[in-house]
């Protein structure tokens, strides 16, 4: 596992040629999978990234898919963090990441973390995540 603020920043190196190509400067997720890596002038398909936890990042750049856009790519620490009844749970402060690319934990300002498979989109308002309810107790009621 990695933590999102050490992957910003990383260099990402294209494997057909072991060239530096950028930076990484934001993701897109859906859900709790990162599907795009903003690096500093384009975007990859994450489906291309070989790992999200080593010394850099390295991506197959031949299934790539460039993109110039990558608006939705961002990086998401200090997004507001709401859940599906719209109450405030902090903020992120950061995320770790899977080496296959999957929010395994929202870390929020106060301390907290929440399991990334409640992560259920992060948009310019906030990030929702779904109501954490408390497991059944006892025996069903007849």
């Amino acid at each position: 596992m990695t933590l999102l603020s050490k992957l910003i920043g990383r260099d990402a190196i294209a494997l057909s040629s072991a060239v530096t190509t950028g930076t990484v400067t934001g993701i897109a997720l859906d859900g709790d999978h990162i599907v795009n890596v903003k690096l500093s002038d384009t975007t990859i398909d994450a489906g291309a990234v070989r790992s999200f936890a080593g010394d850099v990042l390295t991506y197959d750049d031949l299934f790539a898919n460039h993109s110039g856009g990558g608006s939705a790519a961002t990086d998401p620490r200090g997004t507001r963090v709401i859940d599906m009844h719209g109450d405030l749970l902090g903020v992120i402060a950061d995320l770790t990441l899977s080496g296959a690319g999957r929010v395994e934990n929202i870390i929020l300002d106060t301390g907290d973390t929440v399991a990334g498979e409640r992560l259920r989109v992060i948009g310019s308002y906030a990030a929702i995540i779904t109501v954490d309810l408390p497991p059944p107790t006892g025996s069903p009621v007849r």
